[in-house]
């Protein structure tokens, strides 16, 4: 009873919008003023432009095989990420960590109670929403491997090379809520960058 009170208490004396419940994330009054409003409870949390942009490009040559391994970091960056919310109707925000939402019998959960409606624990632009984007890509790997001249000489061909090559193949996370997440879509509840595997042959006519 004493959350149901503190609950009711806060949506009639600081949030004056939706009826809160227990479970339901506490928006902190930063100025003291008893009222939470978009002007002086506003803090900064992080920028989205990363501190640290980097690219590797590496290449590799043994006898007739080539190998490249391209990969991406981005370091110091805060992402909105839109999939915290308990419930979406298109199924893109039920994310298995969710399940270890708060209960009456465990309050301490990082995730608050769920909900119909993803409104009441999405709340808008909060520090819920926003984790640390900072991600290490390995992008994109190619092994080839070139035919010997005189066996490619014997098929009337000036050169021939196959390949196989991998993209977005793996992506470690900085923020553990991100892990399974693609972050290089920058935290948006849109489908990931697909991981794809390719096999090629280049011609030398």
């Amino acid at each position: 009873q004493h959350e149901e009170d503190e609950a009711a208490t806060y949506f009639k004396d600081k949030a004056k919008t939706q009826p809160f419940k227990p479970g339901d994330i506490k928006l902190a009054d930063m100025n003291g003023d008893n009222v939470i409003d978009g002007e002086e409870d506003v803090t900064y949390l992080g920028s989205p432009v990363p501190k640290w942009v980097l690219g590797f490009n590496n290449s590799f040559n043994y006898k007739n095989f080539d190998l490249s391994v391209y990969t991406i970091v981005r370091w110091g960056q805060m992402m909105d990420y839109e999939l915290t919310s308990i419930f979406n109707a298109q199924g893109k925000g039920n994310h298995p960590a969710h399940f270890d939402y708060w209960t009456p019998e465990n309050p301490s959960n990082m995730f608050p109670r769920p909900s119909l409606t993803n409104f009441y624990n999405y709340l808008g632009y909060q520090s819920y929403n926003f984790v640390d984007g900072s991600y290490v890509k390995l992008k994109t790997i190619t092994l080839g491997y070139k035919l010997p001249e005189n066996i490619a000489s014997k098929m009337k061909l000036n050169g021939l090379r196959v390949y196989a090559s991998a993209n977005n193949l793996f992506t470690w996370a900085k923020d553990p809520l991100v892990k399974n997440y693609d972050p290089e879509r920058g935290g948006s509840a849109t489908n990931p960058l697909l991981r794809q595997f390719v096999l090629g042959i280049n011609l030398d006519i």
